[in-house]
């Protein structure tokens, strides 16, 4: 099975999934169009163009033989507008912040979380970035924007600011490449062939969320 991580840009953008490629939740917070339309949509593109020309990519597109597989979004936090209305903000001022990352169901299962942390640790360290920060949900159910509490802690972030339902993670980048010598063996163990049944490690948004789980 082929893999192939891109970075997200301009050119990738339509690889991400619906509803997330027309939903500017954590981009443009209170500024946002309604998820799933046009104006959305063009919003996402607009924001994505501005951020790649003043900092670089915002993440990372990862396909399985041609298939968009999963996705990231990374940026630092004064690009962020939904990042001043979460309560256990601020981000630490030497974090990017991972505001999504994103499995496709039928893909899940396969060591794709894994990768893109991987992916985004390589990229932020030779942009001299120490740490990655995430608003995570405690009692996440489904597929949502805030990645679950349980799959970050699984992965080495630790809570550096509390909050019942959305706090804030904390990884030092360093940590996600120390995997690939100790874990490269078990994420290829992890490749099973396209359809097979897979467990759940990482949401992806679906059509019915509400205003404060965007994608």
């Amino acid at each position: 099975m082929g893999r192939k991580v891109s970075p997200l840009t301009v050119e990738t953008i339509d690889l991400l999934p619906e509803p997330c490629r027309r939903c500017v939740f954590w981009e443009l917070g209170g500024n946002a169009r309604p998820r799933g339309s046009d104006d959305a949509g063009l919003q996402k593109e607009a924001w994505l163009s501005s951020l790649v020309l003043e900092w670089g990519s915002a993440g990372h597109v990862i396909s399985v033989d041609g298939i968009p597989a999963g996705y990231s979004l990374f940026a630092p936090a004064s690009f962020l507008e939904q990042v001043g209305m979460q309560a256990a903000r601020p981000v630490s001022r030497d974090a990017v912040l991972l505001a999504t990352l994103a499995v496709e169901p039928r893909f899940e299962g396969q060591g794709i979380g894994r990768v893109l942390l991987q992916s985004m640790a390589r990229d932020l360290i030779k942009r001299k970035v120490r740490a990655v920060e995430a608003f995570a949900d405690r009692a996440w159910t489904g597929r949502a924007c805030h990645i679950p509490v349980g799959f970050l802690e699984a992965c080495g972030f630790q809570v550096v600011r509390e909050h019942p339902r959305y706090p804030l993670l904390r990884m030092d980048l360093r940590t996600v490449l120390r995997w690939r010598d100790a874990r490269e063996a078990a994420l290829e163990a992890l490749r099973v062939p396209s359809g097979h049944p897979a467990l759940r490690p990482v949401p992806t948004a679906p059509p019915d969320l509400r205003p404060d789980n965007g994608a």
